[in-house]
């Protein structure tokens, strides 16, 4: 006959005081296993426990706890509620533009460069090769582009911008270069003849004044400040300035 190992057993939690330590007892009303644990002097369930359902869950829905040991099956209407989700304001709803980006193929190295497209006839969204865009016409170092045509942009030679607040304007074949740059206190515009600076009006931000500089006495600029200023260009006189003369009354 064989060895049977009877465990003990009664309605309901089983007690430190009528099991010994490390003792098993079953509940058989809640289906529970305890186990006596010695160290603690408690009674333990052995396992995760049990849960019951409430309602009659069907296939497809969500399970959701409406207590500790309790779960309720919900649609997929109900968990939206339940996460405060509504189609089309929080979550997008299907739309079927969306879904021809959706099953376009992502594994077509023949399709390496393609554009999304909207194709009227089908209609809907495909990747089509790339074609027409702008092309450049000439290559000039911070050359400005201007309008060529409806595909084609000019890159002009004689116009320039270096990226550092200074705009510059020549004429091929002459040596006059017009300079409009801009530096942290001073607005300037340089006349050059080649790479030589021959006159410069700027204005000082600093010390509010405007200046006029000749290249052949640049420490000792013309300036002239506002009416609250005390430099004046003009007073019941003439004075004759670097290559012009200016005659009026006060201003």
């Amino acid at each position: 006959m064989a060895n049977v190992i009877k465990i003990k057993r009664g309605s309901g939690t089983p007690s430190t005081s009528n099991t010994e330590a490390y003792e098993l007892a079953y509940d058989y009303t809640a289906d529970i296993l305890y186990i006596h644990d010695g160290a603690s002097n408690t009674m333990v369930p052995v396992g995760t426990g049990t849960v019951d359902t409430s309602g009659t869950p069907i296939a497809s829905e969500y399970a959701r706890f409406t207590d500790a040991n309790t779960i309720q099956g919900i649609s997929a209407a109900g968990v939206r509620t339940d996460l405060g989700l509504v189609v089309g304001t929080n979550v997008q709803a299907q739309n079927d533009y969306l879904q021809d980006i959706a099953d376009l193929s992502t594994n077509n190295p023949t399709q390496n460069g393609y554009v999304l497209a909207y194709n009227d006839n089908e209609p809907g969204f495909e990747l089509v090769e790339q074609s027409g865009g702008i092309s450049f016409n000439g290559s000039t170092t911070n050359g400005l582009l201007t309008y060529g045509n409806s595909t084609t942009a000019d890159v002009e030679p004689e116009l320039t911008y270096n990226g550092a607040g200074q705009l510059q304007i020549n004429r091929s074949g002459s040596n006059a270069i017009l300079q409009l740059r801009s530096d942290t206190n001073n607005t300037r515009i340089h006349f050059k003849e080649n790479t030589d600076v021959a006159w410069n009006i700027g204005y000082d931000a600093t010390n509010n004044w405007f200046s006029f500089y000749d290249a052949s006495v640049p420490a000792t600029p013309v300036k002239i400040k506002d009416g609250a200023g005390s430099f004046l260009l003009l007073k019941e006189e003439i004075y004759i300035l670097p290559q012009m003369v200016l005659v009026g009354n006060s201003i």
